[in-house]
């Protein structure tokens, strides 16, 4: 038996761990068990050892983004490899109650350490880097209930150069009733074949030709930002039709759309979506095969764009109601991220009083329906930074219920420059503790005060969800489709429509 497995048995594990050697005797796994008991320091400690522990191996990996590997100093004489941003996905047994889980990981080093996302049955629990390159367990505080616990392990800063790669390492998982209780250990040099296991009051000697791996305590920040080193999804693109159509005859036009094409850009949803829930789960499943985060963008709101060119909506509150958590339906527990109603919430005094009172009310029933989604994140759109005041911004997202939301989103389908979103954005976070997420698909070139299809604009910075701003900012989207119509305004097509012509100008006026 290697040393890792050995180590971690007297962690967390029994039986189960040392069954793996058939040679191995009764009367050694009996003398084992007295040693884990002896070394418990408490009473839950005792409980966390007969939880059975999860080996990375046998976990679901996302497809294309890892693979299991043998290493004859793992648990099991084997692993698993991530990279990719992938992630390995399985069923934690847990048979007493545990405050702590502990992952032995390492990591192979490229520009920076791999750091990996913990999700505990699909809400994220804490962030780690793992900064050894040979196996070491990092233990996180979280509560671990009865049952088959669903723990998700996510790569989130995969990195390659010309002569490094940057990866992920898991050997095994288990629960732990404390973050703090350690097992002496000594490793010595032996023979391959021979193993001796020797038991006194306090101790377990393990005698192998490995290393044992360290104990790292990790404490799980107050807050998990829910799409740092996420990939984003990108699907189909009206602008890839566009561009076949014109590749034979203006190549270098085609290239330009086919950009647009390749980057990661919202998907929005209305009365065109036909049946929502059918539609918001294929998008968000083709996403999930693909390992990748899908942005969604409802646009539904009754009295939507306050009858202007994109006029349209839900009939009435309860057929939005219905629709929201048909919607929601479909998106099920997978991960996703909501853009709720752009304008819906800026343009919300062209309202009636009545029908203003039940758009926040709408808007909060939203929140709450979406958010219930264990892996949806919901931002509230709020305009953008020379719209409405901070005051009168704070005032509207409290009335709809942003606080149940992760935050809201700024620029979207507008042409406002970064900074002044970012400025505008942490304004509203001193106040509210909100996070933000900017459109920065068509703001290349800033606004010139026109909303409705300008001329002279251009695509701004690419989608990421690493922002080099603020902690406020979760991240930089194409929420707007870049070359999508605003409207039958500077000789475009009804708003919606996809203007090729548009879309061509964004990029060459951005350098491309």
């Amino acid at each position: 038996m290697s040393a890792p497995a050995m180590t971690y048995l007297s962690l967390s594990t029994s039986v189960p761990a040392v069954t793996r050697r058939r040679s191995i005797t009764i009367l050694v796994l009996g003398l084992l068990a007295v040693a884990v008991g002896v070394l418990a320091p408490s009473s839950s400690a005792g409980a966390a050892s007969r939880t059975k522990a999860l080996e990375a191996e046998t976990m679901t990996l996302t497809a294309g983004a890892g693979q299991v590997i043998k290493d004859t100093s793992a648990s099991g004489g084997a692993g698993l490899l991530i990279w990719s941003d992938g992630s390995g996905t399985g069923a934690l047994d847990v048979r007493s109650a545990a405050s702590s889980l502990a992952i032995t990981a390492r990591g192979a080093r490229c520009e920076g350490s791999p750091r990996m996302r913990i999700a505990v049955d699909d809400v994220a629990v804490a962030e780690v880097t793992v900064d050894a390159t040979t196996w070491r367990t990092y233990t996180i505080k979280t509560s671990l209930k009865v049952g088959a616990r669903r723990v998700k392990v996510r790569f989130i800063n995969d990195h390659r150069t010309a002569s490094c790669d940057r990866n992920l390492f898991l050997d095994v998982l288990a629960a732990g009733a404390t973050t703090t209780s350690t097992t002496s250990s000594t490793t010595t040099t032996a023979a391959p074949t021979s193993t001796t296991t020797s038991t006194t009051t306090s101790t377990i000697t393990t005698t192998t030709t490995t290393t044992a791996p360290t104990t790292t305590t990790t404490t799980v920040p107050a807050e998990v930002d829910p799409l740092a080193g996420e990939r984003l999804h990108v699907s189909w693109s009206p602008a890839t039709a566009a561009a076949d159509e014109i590749r034979a005859t203006n190549p270098a036009d085609a290239a330009r759309l086919d950009l647009l094409a390749d980057t990661p850009t919202a998907r929005w949803f209305g009365e065109w979506s036909g049946n929502i829930t059918i539609a918001a789960d294929g998008y968000v499943a083709e996403a999930t095969r693909a390992g990748a985060l899908p942005v969604l963008v409802t646009y539904m709101i009754p009295g939507r764009d306050c009858g202007s060119y994109s006029a349209g909506g839900a009939g009435s509150a309860d057929a939005y109601r219905t629709w929201i958590r048909d919607l929601a339906a479909g998106i099920g527990s997978r991960e996703a991220v909501v853009i709720l109603e752009p304008d819906a919430l800026a343009m919300a005094d062209c309202l009636s009083d009545a029908l203003e009172a039940e758009r926040y009310q709408l808007l909060a029933e939203a929140i709450d329906v979406l958010e219930a989604g264990a892996g949806t994140t919901v931002y509230l759109d709020a305009g953008h930074a020379h719209w409405l005041g901070v005051d009168q911004l704070v005032a509207r997202l409290r009335l709809a219920g942003v606080d149940d939301a992760r935050g809201i989103s700024l620029n979207v389908s507008n042409f406002g420059v970064t900074d002044a979103q970012v400025a505008y954005a942490t304004a509203v976070a001193d106040r509210l503790g909100t996070h933000a997420v900017i459109d920065t698909g068509r703001n290349g070139n800033g606004s010139d005060g026109t909303w409705c299809n300008p001329l002279g604009r251009a695509i701004g910075t690419f989608p990421t969800t690493d922002p080099a701003t603020p902690p406020v900012i979760d991240a930089l989207l194409w929420v707007k489709v870049p070359g999508e119509s605003d409207g039958t305004c500077n000789g475009g097509p009804p708003a919606g429509q996809y203007w090729a012509e548009y879309a061509i100008d964004l990029v060459r006026n951005a350098g491309y």
